[in-house]
């Protein structure tokens, strides 16, 4: 199947290889965010996935290879991971796009919400690269309300008690007004 246009998709290689795991480690650290990497290995002169977005930041590291890519204008504004959509050949085709070629060692930075797709330039080559995410649910209104639920969930003994009170019915608690 991978001479035939598919792309061998290997999820958390920085929890199966040490340098990548290394990389991601410096880059939480400088954005404070939590960051993973998987690697895609694409046939050449094929196209791995359709077009599509990301609802993380990426930073693409080209290891092996070429890889041309599409990127287009968003359509939807800083989308989160709920938030399914395939755009539409019609859509893409009307929409303007930002050709880039990345070869071993170029580096590419595509923002949450950006669609973007790429095929493997060379017939005879295969392409890899690596995609480190930046995961940014935290980082969101909605991803703070999560993660204090989460944390008052986590203590619910006598930390219950500091938690709101909607936080303490949604794990379970009680609510004196209630």
């Amino acid at each position: 199947k991978f001479g035939e246009g598919f792309t061998v998709l290997i999820n958390d290689v920085d929890q199966r290889d040490a340098r990548v795991a290394a990389l991601c480690e410096s880059l939480e650290a400088a954005v404070r965010l939590p960051v993973n990497a998987n690697a895609y290995l694409t046939a050449g002169g094929k196209q791995g996935f359709e077009a599509h977005f990301d609802a993380m930041d990426v930073i693409v590291v080209q290891l092996e290879g070429e890889k041309d890519w599409q990127l287009y204008e968003p359509f939807l504004p800083l989308p989160d991971a709920e938030r399914k959509f395939a755009p539409s050949a019609a859509l893409l085709h009307a929409t303007p796009t930002v050709p880039v070629t990345l070869r071993p060692g170029d580096v590419l930075v595509l923002p949450r919400g950006v669609p973007h797709e790429a095929a493997s330039q060379n017939s005879s080559a295969h392409s890899m690269h690596v995609t480190l995410g930046v995961l940014r649910k935290d980082a969101t209104w909605a991803g703070v309300v999560h993660a204090v639920i989460d944390a008052c969930a986590r203590t619910r003994g006598v930390e219950a008690a500091r938690c709101p009170a909607a936080a303490r019915r949604e794990v379970g608690g009680t609510d004196a007004r209630t």
